[in-house]
């Protein structure tokens, strides 16, 4: 009996792998989407997804609950603008992707022309889920352009637009929110509409109404200021991002500092009150004392009425 016993023992033994040598059936993982290419890595070996995105893994010494810790997924380029990035694992062997893309922004005026890029201090992005991305100097960007989500049962990759939020230029922003949509998978290089308007501005003399003054002193609403020289009391100022500025007239005489508000294609008359104003205040204002003056002393009045005749008189 004995002898039986220690021959099934060492049956037993040779059926049982060592630790070592021990191994678990094949791992199959599915990607969704679909990405041929996808690079696994796992236990010092590099496995890549076939067409259909299916990779077989087959461990070594792990229980199956073990495998996807050990796995690492690179991220696999598809173009120079598009990546497909790894983002989780849904359930025993679903490995979900997100997309990425590169985009580039160029902007311009309603007038459909070209604005420096370098004007733009800033421009916000929003997700429809909710996600903010600010750009500054660099004006290209990775954007996620996909995201895999439950649908009818099964899950599914979709598009994620994108909106135009905020873009600032001298201290103002110059886009109406989620006025300018967009989704990044089919958009490589996006043409933002910025708000620029076209501004006339006229000086004249208050009183007599003639063109004065040498240049406009134009205060942006981000403080900087700038001169523009007048011709015949006229200049043009084509292309002026939305904002109120602060307008005041170069010109011998007094000038009012006026804030403007520009929200559309605009002209804006400037008053000056010139030297020649005020020396016509001045006499007014001597003529019109003297006046009442004469009108509360009759006596004074007689006077000077004699005395003009006398000189009248003379005169013949």
């Amino acid at each position: 009996m004995r002898r039986v016993l220690l021959t099934a023992a060492a049956a037993t033994c040779l059926l049982v792998p060592s630790a070592a040598q021990a191994r678990t059936e094949p791992y199959r993982v599915q990607t969704v989407p679909p990405v041929a290419g996808v690079e696994f890595h796992f236990q010092g070996k590099v496995v890549r997804t076939d067409s259909h995105g299916k990779v077989v893994l087959h461990p070594v010494g792990l229980r199956t609950d073990q495998v996807k810790q050990h796995v690492t997924i690179a991220d696999r380029r598809l173009s120079p603008n598009h990546i497909a990035r790894f983002d989780r694992w849904f359930g025993r062997n679903i490995v979900t992707l997100n997309n990425f893309y590169r985009l580039s922004f160029t902007f311009h005026d309603l007038a459909g022309k070209p604005v420096d890029p370098d004007l733009v201090s800033s421009i916000t992005l929003k997700s429809r889920t909710g996600v903010r991305t600010t750009l500054t100097k660099d004006k290209s960007v990775w954007l996620q352009g996909s995201r895999v989500v439950p649908f009818s049962g099964e899950l599914v990759s979709k598009d994620i637009d994108f909106q135009v939020e905020r873009a600032f230029v001298d201290g103002t922003n110059v886009v109406n929110r989620a006025q300018q949509r967009f989704r990044p998978r089919t958009t490589r290089d996006l043409s933002v509409q910025l708000l620029f308007y076209g501004l006339k501005i006229v000086t004249r003399d208050a009183l007599f109404g003639f063109h004065v003054g040498e240049a406009v002193q134009l205060r942006y609403p981000s403080g900087r200021t700038i001169t523009r020289e007048l011709k015949d009391g006229q200049v043009v100022l084509p292309s002026l991002p939305r904002g109120t500025y602060n307008l005041k007239v170069k010109a011998s005489g007094v000038s009012f500092t006026r804030p403007v508000s520009v929200s559309r294609n605009q002209e804006v008359e400037l008053k000056v009150i010139s030297w020649l104003d005020m020396l016509l205040g001045v006499g007014a204002i001597v003529a019109l004392a003297v006046g009442l003056a004469v009108a509360r002393r009759p006596e004074l009045a007689r006077k000077l009425r004699l005395r003009r005749r006398a000189t009248v008189g003379a005169g013949r």
